[in-house]
């Protein structure tokens, strides 16, 4: 018998639930079956199903609508600068490129660290531009994005910035703790950094972070 997958949640959201019901059991006396649209966009999203060329991995990702930022957002931020930079600075969303936090990351690079932001790799793990909280399932969904762009691009250095480097790594740590510490991932020296909207409401830490800095410093040598 045929069998397919259907939208439950454009019934949901255009009919009433007794309604919904009807039209549901209808399907499913015909042969088609339910899954939840969550699990297929996990489903969807997998390393193995993205391409090996940073080009169209691009492209893919302009092109991706599968978590709900995509419903309401057509605009994506994929990376800003040369793909051939070894360092690269990973924010949680793309307000790593908004004005102010992009002045705290300049300050950052003119007064401690030897490096020339043209030298720097700007990317997210969330690829749709937003300015409100993300929800956690959207960063799941969205993540092998940064882990393929990892992958193809093989970056010698990796700056998170803020809750980034958990959701990287996938464990919950302290963040306060393991500011500063290089750790491996995949080939690459992945560094945890101060959220730059921290830094913004709390300047004393930027006074603070020299010697972290320096360890940056090392580990691009």
């Amino acid at each position: 018998m045929f069998k397919s997958l259907f939208d439950v949640q454009f019934l949901m959201i255009n009919s009433d639930d007794q309604e919904v019901i009807d039209i549901l059991m209808r399907y499913k006396s015909i042969g088609y079956e339910y899954t939840d649209i969550n699990n297929v966009n996990k489903m969807k999203v997998q390393l193995s199903n993205l391409p090996d060329n940073i080009d169209e991995l691009n492209l893919y990702c302009h092109n991706c609508n599968l978590c709900n930022l995509s419903k309401v957002n057509n605009e994506r931020i994929f990376s800003i600068g040369s793909k051939t930079n070894d360092v690269w600075i990973v924010g949680l969303t793309t307000t790593i490129h908004s004005a102010n936090e992009m002045m705290v990351i300049k300050n950052l690079l003119k007064n401690h660290i030897s490096l020339n932001i043209e030298n720097i790799y700007f990317t997210s793990i969330v690829k749709c531009e937003t300015i409100k909280e993300v929800d956690k399932k959207d960063i799941n969904i969205c993540i092998d994005y940064l882990y393929k762009q990892i992958i193809i691009l093989k970056p010698k250095i990796i700056i998170t910035l803020g809750e980034s480097f958990g959701m990287i790594m996938k464990r919950n740590y302290n963040l306060q703790d393991k500011i500063g510490t290089i750790f491996d991932f995949n080939g690459s020296k992945i560094i945890p950094f101060f959220d730059p909207k921290f830094l913004i409401k709390n300047p004393s830490f930027l006074n603070s972070s020299k010697s972290i800095i320096d360890k940056i410093d090392i580990a691009s040598e």
